[in-house]
């Protein structure tokens, strides 16, 4: 009788251990979440864009040569700034916003085709500065309510109206400048983070899908988005969550009842995207995005309509990538981003 007794209360202590453990494994403190929401506090910011894009077209039958058509390679760094103004008795606040710096830089294989600068163009009346100089010159001013939703945006109206009058060769590109840079887009800007990011609290290792529309040569195409919450990381003293993202589509293209040897019958876009974010916890803003998107658009060959028993053309299949990088800078940004490019020295003789 003593011996189970015995066996009993050496017995307890055990069965006790597993109690707090059960108990302790159930009542675990909840993940610590964040709220990933861009805010805009008075001061001044510099947004510095680069853009790395490869475009290569090539079709089924190349030309006698036999050789593909040479790649295309536009470099361009965009650096805009924008201040924040103090916010009025209804919350509302200003945004200065100013284009204070376009590069590009153009090659199709081997040979550089262009090279401009807007703090010093080579020549004050070449296409691209009829292009950017118009919105480097532009005084935006982007309104905010309380909440930072975007009330108005003012400055971009018209602003490359003289020039198309003065310069009608350069309106294809001075209509493709108005597509890509209104209000609209502008709104895209500052609302950036509210595509990619959750509107509720997340914790490390969640994850959230989003969609984001792309311009193409095809027209516009939604990508749906995977996001993952990757970690919190200590940079320089302030904490920064780490955001992966991918995704892809495949869409078909086509007007209905388009002619079938039309180039608007059939078609593919297909988009691949891949990348990272850092999002400043400390200043609740996007601090840094890389992205690499590549996007192969197939066009069918087009019949001469014209011709007897036409052939239709090779199908042609274009074939875009872009690496995109974008960092902030608080109140200062460095010099050699804003100051216009210093002379060669002169060779000498």
């Amino acid at each position: 009788m003593n011996q189970i007794h015995r066996r009993i209360r050496l017995a307890s202590p055990c069965a006790l251990t597993m109690v707090i453990l059960c108990s302790s494994a159930f009542s675990a403190p909840p993940a610590k979440t964040y709220l990933l929401r861009q805010t805009y506090a008075p001061g001044t910011y510099y947004l510095v864009i680069n853009v790395d894009t490869r475009q290569q077209k090539a079709a089924d039958r190349q030309a006698d040569s036999g050789r593909p058509a040479p790649e295309m390679n536009v470099q361009q760094i965009w650096v805009v700034k924008m201040i924040v103004g103090n916010p009025d008795e209804k919350g509302n606040k200003t945004v200065a916003t100013t284009y204070e710096r376009i590069q590009q830089t153009t090659n199709v294989g081997d040979v550089a085709v262009s090279e401009y600068d807007s703090k010093a163009p080579k020549d004050q009346t070449g296409m691209l500065e009829q292009c950017f100089g118009p919105l480097r010159k532009a005084k935006i001013t982007i309104l905010l309510d309380r909440e930072d939703n975007v009330v108005s945006i003012e400055g971009l109206e018209g602003i490359w109206t003289d020039v198309k009058k003065t310069h009608p060769d350069a309106k294809p590109m001075i209509e493709m400048m108005e597509k890509n840079f209104n209000n609209e887009s502008l709104k895209k800007m500052i609302l950036f983070s509210r595509d990619f990011l959750p509107a509720e609290p997340v914790a490390v290792d969640e994850s959230w899908s989003s969609e984001q529309t792309l311009p193409t040569l095809a027209g516009n195409v939604t990508v749906n988005m995977d996001m993952t919450f990757a970690s919190v990381e200590e940079e320089a003293g302030r904490r920064q969550a780490l955001i992966v993202f991918s995704g892809k589509t495949r869409e078909p293209r086509g007007t209905k009842n388009a002619p079938a040897n039309s180039r608007d019958a059939n078609g593919t876009v297909d988009i691949q995207q891949k990348g990272m974010l850092r999002f400043d916890l400390t200043a609740e803003r996007v601090s840094e995005t890389n992205a690499l998107q590549t996007m192969v658009i197939t066009l069918p060959g087009v019949a001469e309509p014209e011709k007897k028993d036409a052939v239709a053309s090779a199908p042609v299949k274009i074939t875009t990538q872009s690496a995109i990088a974008t960092k902030e800078y608080v109140n200062e940004i460095p010099s050699e981003l804003t100051e216009p490019p210093t002379s060669a020295p002169a060779t000498a003789k």
